[in-house]
């Protein structure tokens, strides 16, 4: 089951490479994540955006 035209929302646990890979590729659905300090190599480029 594709899931296109859907957003998936998940919490900083799911905020995962594979996670992000597997719902664009496989389940083609578009997604929001939330993201914590914690992941320094994605925080830090979207904390510094306007």
């Amino acid at each position: 089951m594709h899931l296109q035209d859907t957003v998936v929302t998940f919490d900083a646990l799911h905020t995962v490479m594979a996670q992000a890979s597997w719902l664009v590729e496989t389940k083609r659905a578009d997604y929001i994540a939330i993201v914590k300090a914690n992941q320094k190599h994605l925080y830090r480029p979207l904390h510094s955006l306007p």
